[in-house]
């Protein structure tokens, strides 16, 4: 079916149920009101950064406000006809490796952050062997450079520390297995060739 600006809008493909072309009353209504139409976003939908363009302009919506509070200003945005909306996927994501119970590579909730200790927890947490006094984030830059961030789980647990990092998009957080005399360089010859993940 044809689009007809003058009385419709469109929900770009991307990370909504339902998308296509939507009916919308003269005087318009809002951005909420529009996605429970087609159905709400997916589970992959990076809510943070919506996309809405009208008369040619696009700008940036972030709805997780909306998350917890239907009412939230960003959700009463409106829309009129002939605006389109764009939801892309949120593609962050993390990896577990070392001496902990699930290796595994984990989504980065949009918007939501992850920290050391809720990345372990959701991996199962640690193996007996761990290490849990030299924790690494092992992180990359646009570059390929190396970074190694070391964090004291075992303080974090003893709630002697409340450093407790956020991970972010492609950090891989390395359980060394527990040894006498460990050092950065036997940590970094540990996690071999496994900072690279799809």
């Amino acid at each position: 079916q044809a689009r007809n600006p003058a009385t419709s809008m469109v929900l770009n493909p991307g990370q909504v149920a339902h998308e296509g072309q939507y009916p919308i009353r003269p005087e318009g209504a809002t951005i909420l009101a529009m996605l429970a139409q087609a159905g709400g976003t997916t589970p992959s939908a990076e809510i943070t950064r919506v996309q809405l363009t009208h008369d040619g302009r696009t700008r940036t919506l972030d709805l997780r406000p909306t998350l917890f509070d239907t009412t939230a200003p960003v959700g009463q945005t409106m829309i009129s006809a002939g605006d389109s909306i764009a939801i892309p996927l949120n593609n962050a994501k993390y990896m577990t490796v070392g001496e902990i119970n699930n290796r595994s590579v984990y989504g980065l909730p949009d918007g939501e952050p992850v920290t050391v200790t809720r990345a372990m927890s959701q991996a199962g947490g640690a193996t007996s062997e761990a290490d849990l006094k030299n924790v690494q984030i092992i992180r990359s830059d646009a570059n390929g450079k190396l970074t190694y961030i070391p964090v004291n789980v075992d303080d974090l647990l003893r709630k002697k520390s409340n450093n407790d990092p956020v991970l972010q998009d492609g950090d891989i957080l390395y359980f060394p297995k527990r040894s006498h005399g460990n050092t950065q360089g036997a940590i970094q010859n540990g996690i071999g060739s496994l900072f690279t993940f799809g």
